[in-house]
C-alpha cells in the first residue's frame, strides 16, 4: 500500500520443504490505511501440509488416534502434519507511530487467532529497534523468537 506506488506481488508465502502441499490461502486486504502508514503489505494466512517426522515419539502420540483413523478412512495420512501459517509486514514506517503500531499489533494477533496459526511472522513490528512482544499483545500461547534483519 498505496497500490498507486506498489503491486502487491511481494505478499506470497514460499517453501523448499519438499512434498509440502497448499491446503487453502488468504490475503487479505491492507488493514491499518486509516492510519495513513506510508506503507504497508497485505497480511498472507495459509494452511499447508507438511511431511511429518517423529520426535521421540511426539507427533505419533499427538496425531495417532486421529491420523489413524483418518488413514482408515482413506484420509490423512500419520506421515503428514497440517499446519497454518501467518505473516504480515506492517513496515517500518508504521512503527515509528504508537497509534499505527499498537493497532497493527492488535490486527496482527486478531488475525493469527482468527487462523489459528501455529506459526506467525511478524516484520517490522517493532518499537525503536526492540520487536513488539506479541505474547503480550494477545498471542498468549505463543514462544516468540525475535530477530534482527
Amino acid at each position: 500500500w498505496p497500490e498507486s506506488k506498489y503491486s502487491g506481488w511481494f505478499d506470497h508465502l514460499a517453501t523448499n520443504l519438499q512434498g509440502a502441499t497448499l491446503i487453502d490461502s488468504t490475503v487479505y486486504d491492507y488493514p491499518i490505511t486509516e492510519l495513513n502508514p506510508e506503507s504497508e503489505h497485505k497480511p498472507v494466512a495459509v494452511k499447508i501440509m507438511l511431511p511429518g517426522a517423529s520426535v521421540a515419539g511426539v507427533l505419533d502420540w499427538a496425531f495417532s488416534a486421529t491420523a489413524d483413523a483418518m488413514s482408515r478412512a482413506g484420509g490423512l495420512s500419520p506421515s503428514w502434519v497440517p499446519t497454518a501459517a501467518f505473516m504480515w509486514n506492517s513496515h517500518w514506517q508504521c512503527s515509528g507511530s504508537s497509534a499505527c503500531r499498537d493497532a497493527a499489533a492488535a490486527e496482527f494477533v486478531s488475525l493469527s487467532q482468527a487462523n489459528d496459526a501455529q506459526i506467525s511472522l511478524a516484520i517490522e513490528l517493532q518499537t525503536g529497534l526492540q520487536p513488539v512482544d506479541l505474547v503480550t499483545a494477545g498471542l498468549t500461547t505463543s514462544t516468540q523468537v525475535d530477530g534482527v534483519c
